[in-house]
């Protein structure tokens, strides 16, 4: 079975069933994607031509690196946070998957303290910047309004609200959840009221 799960709403939003002797990365073809949205695979979803549909709508990906990439680096990060080894834009070299996905992809190799080893994670979301322009602005945001609300919960409401026209100060004091199980609630009980 695979499935889409949804961190927003904290339910399955896509489930997929095949036969055992199908290999995991079939299953990718048949995922309603959406722009703007991120997707994190396992290693077994190593597939690059769908790796880059993916990024051909405007939608972001991470997935574990097989032990057999091939390719080269082509620019390295310097400054890195404790626990990542390396940080490095790379282009693809296979001839296979450098056909399939053509353009640059973003190669982190993170150590695991817990488990004592190295995972390698692929991705195509290399605008890291805007996510921090994003949420310097959101704490900003906090500040100034001297919201009660955690970063979390006022990015949720900006994400619903972007097309809404009200105050921001309006905004947020009319949509105000009382804790998580109060969203989770809801998500649920719109799920299932047609």
């Amino acid at each position: 079975m695979h499935i889409l799960y949804d961190v927003e709403t904290q339910i399955p939003t896509f489930f997929h069933i095949t036969e055992a002797s199908v290999h995991d990365s079939k299953a990718m073809k048949e995922i309603p994607y959406e722009p703007d949205s991120y997707y994190i695979f396992d290693r077994a979803y190593n597939n690059f031509k769908m790796l880059y549909k993916i990024h051909q709508i405007g939608a972001y990906f991470v997935i574990r690196a097989k032990k057999n990439l091939q390719y080269k680096s082509i620019k390295w990060k310097r400054r890195l946070p404790r626990n990542v080894l390396s940080d490095v834009t790379i282009e693809l070299t296979g001839f296979y998957p450098k056909h399939y996905y053509p353009g640059p992809l973003r190669l982190v190799k993170y150590w695991d303290e817990e488990q004592n080893r190295e995972l390698v994670f692929l991705t195509n979301a290399i605008q890291i910047y805007a996510a921090i322009c994003t949420y310097c602005l959101v704490a900003i945001v906090q500040h100034d309004m001297k919201l009660d609300s955690g970063t979390y919960e006022v990015l949720q409401i900006l994400s619903i609200s972007l097309t809404d026209k009200t105050n921001l100060r309006e905004l947020f004091s009319k949509t105000k959840f009382q804790n998580d199980k109060e969203r989770i609630s809801l998500n649920w009980q719109s799920l299932f009221n047609f």
